[in-house]
C-alpha cells in the first residue's frame, strides 16, 4: 500500500470518504460529465477539488449538505496535494475515474471513530 507524504491533522472519516466515493460514482454513471484527467491533476495538485466539483458537477450541492465540513474539505483537498499526482492509478481516460482512485486511496489512509483507542 502507498502511504501518504504526509497524514492530515484532522480525521475524516471512512464513512465520510465512502459518500464522496458514491457521489463521484453517481456522476460516473449518469454519463453527463467528462472532466479531463489533468484537469483533475491540477484541481489537485491547487488544493481545490471541492470547488472543482461544485463547477463541473451537476448533482454537486450533496457534497455541501451538513456532513462536510470546511475542515473535511480542506483535509480532503490537502490529502489530494499529498497523493503521487504522476500516477495513473490504472486509469487512463476519465478524470471522475482518477478522481475515484484518489478517494479510494484516501480511504486506505484514513481512520474510522475509536480507531485510536484500539491501538
Amino acid at each position: 500500500m502507498m502511504r501518504l507524504k504526509r497524514q492530515p491533522g484532522h480525521p475524516v472519516w471512512r464513512r465520510k470518504l465512502a459518500r464522496f466515493a458514491l457521489l463521484i460514482n453517481k456522476a460516473i454513471d449518469d454519463g453527463e460529465t467528462y472532466l479531463p484527467i489533468e484537469e483533475v491533476r491540477t484541481a489537485a495538485r491547487e488544493g481545490r477539488i471541492f470547488e472543482f466539483m461544485r463547477s463541473r458537477v451537476p448533482h454537486h450541492e450533496r457534497l455541501s449538505i451538513g456532513h462536510w465540513t470546511a475542515e473535511d474539505e480542506a483535509v480532503i483537498n490537502e490529502w489530494c496535494m499529498a497523493l503521487n499526482l504522476d500516477r495513473s492509478f490504472y486509469v487512463e481516460k476519465r478524470g471522475l475515474c482518477l478522481l475515484q482512485a484518489f478517494v479510494i486511496q484516501m480511504m486506505e489512509e484514513a481512520a474510522d471513530p475509536g480507531d485510536s483507542e484500539r491501538e
